[in-house]
């Protein structure tokens, strides 16, 4: 028997239980990505497919402990400090059974006082949305696969750092339990109630968002238009969320039978427990619930924007 016909015998005998983690498919129960830095700090959102009683996450050989952010245990926020500006770290995810996907590199920014040469910026706004929704002779939303090749193009410009501006959620409620696409037709409005409900579920104004079924009703909305979406490709790339209207779950309407903004307390509720769950957020970043901002992107002294 010939090497090379030896080791795909062998490969293919080999039982699935004796193939590493990383190989064996646990990179895919992660579901997202999303990481912001400084010069001396990393502040990194994760989400996964099965719930975690602990997620950890290494940096350049040093244990952080992830902070759960919602009530199962499918999200995770870490944050790295007194690390050394202008320096790549390796990053690694683990849990109790051991590593969890590949390995990956992260860059701190330049030290804030320093004179950057260049500095290069990707920046775009309203690529939220469902994946592809539409019906016949209309599309509301582009599918994912158009969105993923913009950023990937984007991506292989290797900017140093990206700023997403919203919408990053489009799912507009009018203060009701479901999007009401089509209110001006009693039809349309009946039948997309019915869709959103048995697509997602709905909202029960009256709650909290974590903790009941408000949760996930949440997550199965940003699952599809964040998680799906970003996955893990900007994961070595700092990215920065700045919210708009959408993300409110409504539309910045003013029209005689509503007003929408300001956003009342389920809507600025449901924008504060989307960005906890998903986005990455800075030390300095605005915490209150109607957080709008990032915190400070800083690129030594060459570029500011917060």
């Amino acid at each position: 028997m010939q090497r090379r016909s030896l080791l795909k015998w062998l490969a293919a005998s080999v039982p699935a239980s004796f193939i590493p983690n990383a190989m064996a498919g646990r990179e895919d129960d992660i579901r997202h990505i999303l990481p912001t830095v400084t010069d001396t700090s990393f502040s990194i959102s994760v989400s996964v497919g099965e719930p975690r009683s602990e997620l950890d996450l290494s940096v350049g050989g040093r244990k952080i402990t992830g902070t759960r952010m919602d009530s199962k245990g499918r999200f995770w926020s870490f944050t790295a400090e007194e690390l050394s500006p202008a320096k790549g770290y390796q990053l690694q995810l683990s849990d109790s059974t051991g590593a969890l996907g590949q390995a990956w590199p992260l860059r701190t920014f330049p030290d804030r006082d320093s004179e950057p040469e260049a500095f290069k910026l990707l920046a775009y706004t309203c690529a939220g949305g469902a994946d592809g929704l539409g019906m016949p002779g209309r599309q509301f939303f582009k599918p994912h696969s158009f969105r993923q090749t913009l950023f990937d193009a984007g991506l292989n410009e290797k900017p140093d750092a990206v700023i997403a501006i919203g919408d990053h959620i489009y799912y507009d409620l009018r203060g009701e339990e479901h999007p009401s696409i089509g209110r001006n037709s009693k039809w349309l409005r009946y039948l997309s109630g019915k869709y959103f409900s048995w697509r997602y579920g709905s909202f029960n104004r009256s709650e909290p968002i974590i903790g009941t079924e408000n949760e996930e009703v949440l997550v199965r909305i940003g699952d599809e238009q964040i998680a799906d979406l970003y996955g893990t490709r900007f994961k070595s790339t700092p990215i920065y969320f700045l919210s708009d209207d959408h993300d409110y779950f409504e539309n910045d309407d003013a029209e005689a039978d509503i007003v929408t903004f300001p956003p009342d307390d389920f809507s600025r509720a449901a924008h504060k427990a989307m960005a906890e769950l998903y986005y990455p957020s800075l030390p300095d970043a605005p915490r209150p619930e109607w957080r709008r901002a990032f915190g400070t992107l800083r690129y030594g002294r060459l570029f500011e924007a917060s």
